[in-house]
């Protein structure tokens, strides 16, 4: 019975040629166009989920009002990570930092290379924290020294033509000022070298540098810095990972008003008027997913790290809808497309 059914399925084809031809073209078409939808659809919603532990991962913004424009900033006190794992030991697991990519002049040997936007400061366990897998080195100790560095495997190719380069000497010069002390070129020994990246991450960093280096660049100015003043002037990207068991609902909550209350607290001993700076600006804390972070990044001003290119404007950054408006585009030339090919067809039969 099937020999029969596919005979006469064949000589139906070969009675209409034209007619068999635009709808097996428009089927195909179709099913591709489907499927690069879901695919699409797919690398979207995955940002950022192979990291470990990353649906109890968050990263802290910061709301400002300066009279009335409200702005939502990622780029937060740097000093947060120590006392949020002082007063949380037994909510929080990890607390690491990572500071915004700056331009900066790269040397390996004899020959210099101008890198824009690649370069981070991050903590000693960022590497393990968050899964970024290591090629050569070790990841939990890489970070471990004020004068190591990481790189990925193409800068290490960029810079030397090999992937292994494990105790090779870098320097490098940040093109910008870190709490107003000017940079000098630094030796760093490269103790890691972790592979490229994937395409569907929000980190888009080439090179790492120790926070441990930043606070070496921190030691002249802290004699003659409060401790409150250095809380206020030290800023970084910080992301936290409750333990496993814990109410992430409530503890997002706690921790916001946390970072709230103390931030306040050494804001009024910084401002002398601090009555009056309230007035001006309010600053209150939010804590949003890992996974959030690419699809909800309009209006946030900061480190949008996006397709490897350094963003401080948070309209021109993806949103909560881009991949909703994308596929439904895509949906809408399917239907046409299927329109297209049934009156194409009718036409054909009749």
């Amino acid at each position: 019975m099937l020999q029969n059914y596919l005979k006469t399925a064949f000589r139906s084809l070969l009675r209409q040629k034209w007619y068999a031809v635009i709808n097996i073209v428009g089927l195909a078409v179709c099913a591709a166009a489907a499927c690069v939808v879901l695919l699409y659809v797919r690398n979207e919603l995955t940002y950022d989920t192979h990291h470990t532990g990353a649906e109890r991962t968050f990263r802290a913004l910061t709301d400002m009002r300066i009279t009335q424009e409200k702005t939502t900033s990622s780029i937060v006190s740097a000093s947060f990570a120590e006392a949020l794992q002082r007063d949380f030991p037994r909510e929080i697991e990890l607390v690491q930092r990572c500071s915004p990519p700056v331009p900066a002049v790269v040397r390996a040997g004899n020959v210099s290379f101008a890198e824009d936007w690649l370069v981070s400061y991050a903590d000693s366990a960022f590497l393990a924290g968050f899964s970024f897998p290591v090629l050569y080195g070790d990841a939990a100790s890489a970070l471990a020294l004020p004068n190591s560095i990481v790189l990925t495997e193409s800068l290490a190719k960029k810079y030397f033509g090999r992937t292994n380069v494990v105790g090779e000497i870098l320097s490098v010069r940040m093109n910008n000022q870190f709490a107003g002390i000017p940079q000098a070129a630094m030796d760093l020994h490269i103790t890691a070298v972790m592979r490229d990246l994937p395409s569907n991450t929000s980190f888009h960093f080439g090179i790492l540098i120790p926070f441990a280096k930043q606070e070496q660049l921190l030691r002249a100015k802290r004699a003659t810095m409060t401790k409150e003043e250095l809380f206020t002037a030290w800023y970084a990207e910080t992301f936290i990972r409750f333990r496993e068991g814990v109410n992430v609902v409530a503890m997002k909550r706690a921790v916001e008003q946390y970072m709230e209350k103390i931030f306040l607290q050494n804001k009024e001993k910084v401002n002398g008027n601090f009555a009056e700076w309230k007035k001006l600006q309010h600053e209150a804390f939010l804590l949003q997913a890992l996974s959030d972070i690419h699809l909800n990044t309009s209006g946030i001003e900061g480190v949008l790290r996006h397709n490897n290119v350094h963003d401080t404007h948070g309209d021109s950054g993806t949103n909560q809808y881009s991949c909703r408006n994308r596929a439904g585009g895509l949906v809408c030339g399917l239907y046409q497309l299927h329109q297209f090919s049934n009156s194409a067809s009718r036409h054909e039969s009749a």
